[in-house]
C-alpha cells in the first residue's frame, strides 16, 4: 500500500512538474512572439524651396502607447535629406523606416531687368536688376557700365543656392 501511495505521489509530482514546465514554455514563447506594426508608411517627399522648414512624417495609425522617433526628417534649404522613422512599443517588433526629403530649387519671382535709353553725357551708364532679392542672392553683370554712345546687350546673372540661376 505504501508503494502504491509513493508511486501515485510520484506520478502526481511528475505530472505537476510537466504542467508547470509546459506553462513556462508557453509563457516564454508568447514573450518571443511580438506583434507587427501594420498600415504605417514613411514616404519620400519633394517640395520646392520656400524658406520654411519642411518635414516628412509617418502616415497611418500608430497604436496607443507606441512611440515614434525621427532622424534627418526635416530641412529648409535645397538638398536631399535621408530620414529615418522608428516606431516602437512593448510587445511589438520595432519598425524602422527610411525615406528621402528632397527640397528643389525655386524660381525667382517679381524681379525685372529692363531696357533703358539715355542721352550721351560722358558719364558711365549701367542697368540694374529691380525687385526684392532674397537674402544670400548675388547679381553678376556682363557687358554693363558704358560711356560711349551705342546700343549694348547687358546680361544679369542672379544667383542663390536655393534658386534657379
Amino acid at each position: 500500500m505504501k508503494k502504491l501511495f509513493i508511486i501515485c505521489m510520484l506520478a502526481i509530482f511528475t505530472a505537476t512538474m510537466a504542467f508547470f514546465v509546459g506553462c513556462d514554455d508557453i509563457e516564454n514563447n508568447s514573450n518571443n512572439t511580438k506583434e507587427q506594426f501594420t498600415g504605417i508608411t514613411f514616404n519620400d517627399d519633394t517640395v520646392v524651396y520656400d524658406g520654411t522648414e519642411h518635414r516628412i512624417l509617418i502616415e497611418g495609425t500608430v497604436p496607443d502607447g507606441a512611440t515614434v522617433s525621427y532622424s534627418g526628417n526635416s530641412g529648409t534649404n535645397v538638398g536631399s535629406y535621408s530620414a529615418t522613422a522608428t516606431v516602437s512599443k512593448e510587445g511589438y517588433e520595432t519598425l524602422n523606416l527610411n525615406a528621402t526629403l528632397t527640397i528643389s530649387k525655386a524660381t525667382f519671382t517679381d524681379i525685372t531687368f529692363e531696357d533703358d535709353t539715355v542721352l550721351y553725357n560722358g558719364k558711365v551708364h549701367s542697368l540694374a536688376v529691380q525687385g526684392d532679392l532674397p537674402a544670400g542672392t548675388t547679381v553678376r553683370y556682363e557687358n554693363n557700365d558704358h560711356t560711349a554712345s551705342g546700343e549694348y546687350t547687358v546680361k544679369a546673372f542672379i544667383e542663390n543656392s536655393n534658386y534657379n540661376t
